[in-house]
Order: C-alpha cells, then structure tokens, then sequence
C-alpha cells in the first residue's frame, strides 16, 4: 500500500536503519522508556532473521507496554485525579480505572471487549470488580455540583460532556455539533445527538463498595495514611478547640444578661456570631473546617470504593460531599430526554427514545431490529447494547479509529491526521486503502492491539531509515512525508523525557500500580496558594522518599489545576478535552527547564555518580555515558571534546 504510492508520485523508499535506531525507536515506541547498553549490545550482535520479530515480541510483553499504551488512552479519555473547575476536588479512587486500563493492555484485552467493560461494565456482570471499576470511564471528565449550582444545568452539562466524549473517543465523531442543530458537515440530525444522550440518561455517581483485588497495589497505603490521619486528627481538634471558645464566650454573654438563649434577646442586643473568636481565629476556623472536608475525601484513597456509576432513575449528587454511596433502590424510570431547541434547557421540545447514529450501519432506524442494534427503552441495558453496537464489526467507525490512533503512535501522525475527527471536517486519509485493509485485518485477528503493534512494526515501512539518499526530491514531491518514504523523527513526550533520566540514571522506581505519588516539582508553583472549596487547598507536597518519587510519571497525582511545569512545558495535554495529538513545540523554555531545573540537575548528578562509581577513568566513564543516554559509543571528537570538559 505503501509503495504503491511512492511509485506513482517516483519516489523510492529510504533502506532499513540501522540496527542502534531500531531497537531505540520500538522500545520508545512500545514502553515509553530507552533501550539499556546491554540491550543494544544484544540486538546489534544478533544477526538472525528472527531478531527483530523477537525483539518486538519482547516489548509487547514487558510489564512497561501497557503502561506506555495506558499514557496515550488517558489522553484520549482525559484521565485526572481531580474533578476540575473552580473547587478541583479529588477524586481518591480514580486510580483504580488507570490501573484497569494498564491491566487490559498488558492482557491484550480484545478491544471489541475493552470498549463494552467501559461503558457498560456495571450492566454486563454488576458483580465483577473489575467491570464497575472499568466504567469510571463515564465520570472522567471534568465536573462539578455545589450548592451554588443549578442542579439540571449540570446535568444536561455532563450529558452533553459523557455524549461528545464516546463520539470522540470510540467513533471518531465529535457529536457536541448537533446539540443545537443539525450538523452542518456531516450526516448527524439534532436527533440523533438526542437519542444518543438518551443512552446515558440512567447514568448515575456512586462510589461503590469493590474489594480491593489480588492484583491491585495497595503497598503504599501502611506508610501514607497516618499523615492524612494526623493531618485530618489535627484540623478537627483546631476546629473543635475554636468553636468551644466561641460557644463558651457566648454561654458568658448569655449568662451575664440572665438569659439562656439567644433568642430570648432582642435583635439589636444578641452577641455577635463569632463571639470570642479574634479575626486570626477566624481565618483559622474557616481553613480548618475546610481541611477537614478535604482531608475526609483524601482519607477515601485508602477505602475499597471504585469511582463509577450504575443505572437509575434520576439522583442529583454534590461534587462537595465527600462520599456519594449506592443508594438503597436503583429501581425506577430513567430521566425522559428531549431534544433541546437551540441546545437550551428552556426550550424542550419532543421527548426522544434512545437510539444510535442514523447514517451508520446498523441504526435501529434504517434496518430491521436485532439484539445487537436494538437500544431499550428499559431504565438498565441501555449502554451496553450500545456498546455492543459500537463493538460490533460491522460497525465501519470503531475498528478504523482505533487502527488509526495505533498508526499514530508509531508515525507520530494518523494515516487520518484527525484521530478524533473521521468527519468531513477532519482530515482525508492518506491511505485510504490501507486503512480499510488493516480495520478489517484488525477485527478477522481477534481486535489484538499487540498484534497490530506486531503487524505494523515488522513492516518495512516502520524499519526504514530517518535519513534519505534524495531527500530535496523527497522534499520537493512530498514535503510533510505522508508518504513516509523516510521514518518520521518524533518528539518525545513530556513523560518520557522524565521517566528516560530516571531510567539512564538508575534511579527509577518500576513498581507498578497503586494510588497516585507526589513528584519533585518546581517550589515556585508548589507553593502558590491553590482555591478549593472556598478557600485554599494544601500546599503540595512531594511524596517523601527517592522510591515514591521516582516512579513512572503514569503514576503521578494529576491535579486538574495545578500542572507540573516540566511536563506542561513539553507539551503534556490539559485534561479538560479530549487530545487526539499532542502539540510539538520548539520554545525557549524548553531549554531553560532542561538547563536551570532542580529535577534536571539532580538527575545529572545522579548519572555522574552512577558513572563514576562503575567506571574508574575518564575514558571509561565518558564511554559509558554516551552508552547510556545514546545507546552507543563516543566518536573520537566527541571524546575529544568531552576529555578537554
């Protein structure tokens, strides 16, 4: 498919890289992390056929692959550990779902099978852990309900939020258009929005009781949940202390006027509110009992509870309130939908039953009704027979986005360079063909993930070099080498610079799994006051030891409002949209980072003591740097220039 083009447009393909490029490029590609010297000594030695199958094979069975899977899906789903906006409350145990994502890639989990746990898990088998963890997918957007909120305005909010995100994600269809009318490129009525959302109208929050699982990384909790404890013991002891001064300055003022009540007094002669509370004591009162409630929802982290959800009629639930259980009953009508004439909730029109996309294959309105095209009316079956349609493969979307968002990652751009966007808007393929034959190849192999990684990765294509024999006439007939007559460079993402240091230097932490660690990050922003519940969120604090702090960067906390600069700087996505590609960006903060920050320079120093200790002449060590960060030797310049340093 490839070469075919070339042909046609006279170029010639770019011959195989060298073997030191190879196993960098997949093992980045694959885990996210560089090949060790050792590694690359071993595959450069290796001169049978099978060697490069083999090395492949190798990587998709690391432990790191679906780490490195998990990063680019959480982009994609907009995975954070906090619920955003202006209170950004934590979310304790949305780990959990990170963690179930890891676990699926690593299995090799169908994918066919992976997009049924998500949106409907709960409806599948509601007494499989693991499914009630997985449909957390539901909740990870960003949102919020407080008593200053409109309880319906939020709702329909994450409706349309919950409506878009499945479009996006599953069909590469950004559905959000049709909320107000008829979209105005692509064939999706105001109908069939409305009927789409009325699947997810049943959906509803529930942190629900779900052991925590053989499989599951609790080692930490021993170790972190005496702080919150204390941290927590210690507010309510502030509070406590304060508010019985203030009930006994009161009980004084009282007691003085020979009364026994408040109310026994008339207005213009009752005590203030606060009575007996100075304005310091105050400010400390309000913080206090705000840290309580913080901490009561960080206290949850060490609690069995899966941040997910479960079908029933309509409950309206606080972003505030720490704890939001399952209810007694789920039993009862779902919330009705109607469409809403200019997307307003002041302007409902007819009511709508639940429904797919018309114009794809297997609408239940364009062909005779079967079980896996038939949405129900009933409160509970509603998302999974629409994940069972969005599953199925006869569906003409499902298997060509993700096929697409594999390319991606290997090429650093879709063969359709709009993963979240197969609409007219978004880009034309490139390789029309060659992303129908490799949708189809996909779904007749089992919907593999791993064996799409293998398919694409032993192709030549993938194997070719970065560099070419006529590259201006490359340039010339192709000059964004969509053609790929070349490899594409490709930037590394934000946590792969990180986690790369920590992996060169010997100091990385590769346990796995668990609630989120606290990185070193910048002071200056750690520091800064943080607004959360009205008033202001604990200062970060990194996770104590070297070991916590050290572990991959998948694994870190990641707050909503508050991003380490490191990775923002490098192009780490916000997590309030979906990112169907992250930017690549040259800026000069960039090399400031790189050049003044703290987790850099101790990371030098960490490789220069690793080096020095293992290595006992200049020589030796220069040589086992270049070994560790490039993956081969010093060229006589370089040692050259490195001896006079």
């Amino acid at each position: 498919f490839m070469n075919r083009k070339l042909t046609q447009r006279g170029l010639s393909a770019a011959g195989r890289a060298a073997k030191r490029e190879l196993i960098r490029r997949a093992t980045f590609d694959l885990t996210g992390l560089p090949p060790t010297p050792e590694q690359v000594a071993a595959f450069a030695a290796n001169d049978s056929p099978p060697a490069w199958a083999k090395l492949v094979d190798r990587l998709l069975t690391s432990r790191q692959y679906g780490e490195q899977q998990t990063r680019h899906w959480l982009d994609v789903v907009r995975y954070a550990d906090t619920a955003g906006f202006s209170n950004d409350y934590e979310r304790p145990n949305a780990w959990r779902y990170r963690d179930y994502v890891i676990r699926s890639f690593n299995a090799d989990k169908r994918y066919d099978r992976f997009i049924v746990e998500q949106l409907a898990g709960d409806e599948l088998d509601p007494d499989n852990a693991e499914l009630l963890i997985a449909v957390g997918f539901l909740r990870m957007g960003p949102w919020e309900h407080t008593g200053m909120s409109v309880a319906t305005v939020t709702r329909q909010q994450y409706l349309d939020d919950v409506t878009h995100a499945v479009g996006v994600t599953f069909l590469g269809q950004g559905l959000r258009c049709a909320r107000c009318h008829d979209h105005k490129f692509d064939p999706l009525p105001t109908r069939d929005y409305y009927r789409m959302q009325a699947v997810f109208a049943p959906v509803q929050f529930a942190d629900r009781e779900v052991a925590y699982q053989p499989w599951e990384n609790t080692s930490s909790f021993a170790s972190t949940k005496p702080r919150i404890e204390k941290l927590l013991k210690d507010a309510t002891a502030t509070s406590a202390h304060l508010k019985k001064k203030n009930r006994d300055a009161i009980a004084a003022f009282l007691k003085q006027r020979g009364v026994k009540r408040v109310l026994d007094l008339p207005l213009d002669q009752r005590p203030p509110r606060h009575l007996g509370l100075t304005k310091s004591e105050l400010s400390i009162q309000k913080i206090s009992r705000k840290r309580m409630a913080y901490y009561q929802r960080e206290i949850k982290r060490y609690r069995p509870l899966a941040f997910s959800a479960y079908s029933g009629p309509l409950r309206v639930v606080q972003s505030n309130v720490a704890m939001h259980p399952l209810p007694n009953s789920i039993t009862g009508d779902a919330q009705p939908i109607h469409i809403l004439g200019g997307g307003s909730l002041q302007s409902p029109r007819e009511e709508v039953s639940p429904g797919v996309l018309s114009a794809v294959h297997g609408s239940n309105d364009t062909v005779q009704a079967t079980a896996w095209n038939t949405i129900p009316e009933s409160t509970t079956g509603r998302r999974l027979a629409l994940a069972r349609w969005i599953a199925s493969p006869n569906n003409p979307l499902t298997s060509r986005v993700i096929v697409n968002r594999v390319w991606q990652q290997h090429f650093g751009k879709g063969l359709v360079a709009t993963p979240n966007n197969f609409g007219k808007m978004g880009s034309k393929p490139t390789h029309p063909e060659l992303l129908d034959w490799l949708a189809t190849w996909f779904v007749e192999h089992g919907w593999s993930i791993k064996k799409l990684h293998r398919l694409i990765m032993t192709s030549d294509v993938y194997q070719r070099s970065g560099r070419h024999a006529e590259l201006p006439k490359v340039h010339e007939v192709d000059s964004r080498n969509e053609l790929l007559a070349y490899f594409p460079a490709r930037r590394m993402a934000a946590e792969e610079i990180r986690d790369a240091m920590l992996a060169v230097t010997g100091e990385m932490n590769l346990e796995m799994g668990g609630a989120g660690i606290y990185p070193e990050i910048n002071w200056e922003v750690a520091l800064q006051p943080r607004h959360i519940m009205g008033s202001v969120a604990p200062a970060y604090q990194p996770s104590p030891t070297p070991r916590a702090r050290n572990r991959r960067t998948i694994y870190a906390f990641r707050y909503r409002t508050l991003a380490d600069p490191l990775l923002e700087v490098f192009n780490r996505p916000g997590t309030d949209v979906s990112c169907e590609r992250r930017d690549e960006t040259t800026v000069t903060p960039q090399a400031f980072s790189l050049f003044n920050g703290q987790f850099v320079n101790d990371r030098a120093l960490a490789l220069a003591a690793r080096v020095t200790k293992n290595a006992k002449t200049v020589d030796s060590q220069i040589e086992r740097l270049f070994r560790l960060l490039y993956g081969r030797g010093a060229t006589d310049e370089e040692l050259t220039v490195c001896r006079k340093h």
